[in-house]
């Protein structure tokens, strides 16, 4: 058993800063193991956005960060006041997105566990 926590304790150190909190983040949204976590973040299935606090703030993020839906950044600025974010968060969340303490986290839909859609960005931040 010791070897085990050895183990793991190695394969987590020797992740980046922002790989570790999409790990924590995995297993504070869905109750993975930490050994679960692991596979998935060094697999690189999943997106994660650390510092997103709400599924509101996820949804903005997309649509004004990640350009979701091609509008152009003078037409947003117009009609941005109008985008109900809170839904489209409801809508993320539905789809598998989940926002906990670390940030926003997705894990993709080839994880046995999890998903529906795909994040835009998978896992920057490296």
């Amino acid at each position: 058993m010791a070897n085990m926590a050895k183990d793991v304790k190695k394969r987590f150190d020797a992740l980046l800063d922002f790989e570790q909190r999409a790990v924590e983040a995995i297993m504070e949204a869905w109750d993975y193991s930490i050994e679960d976590a692991l596979d998935v973040v060094e697999s690189g299935r999943y997106g994660f956005c650390p510092g997103i606090t709400s599924m509101a703030d996820l949804a903005y993020k997309h649509i004004h960060d990640r350009g979701w839906f091609g509008i152009d950044p003078h037409t947003l600025a117009k009609i941005g006041p109008y985008i109900d974010y809170d839904r489209l968060g409801e809508i993320l969340y539905d789809a598998g997105h989940r926002v906990t303490s670390f940030g926003a986290i997705l894990i993709f839909e080839d994880s046995p566990k999890k998903n529906k859609i795909k994040f835009a960005g998978g896992p920057s931040g490296r």
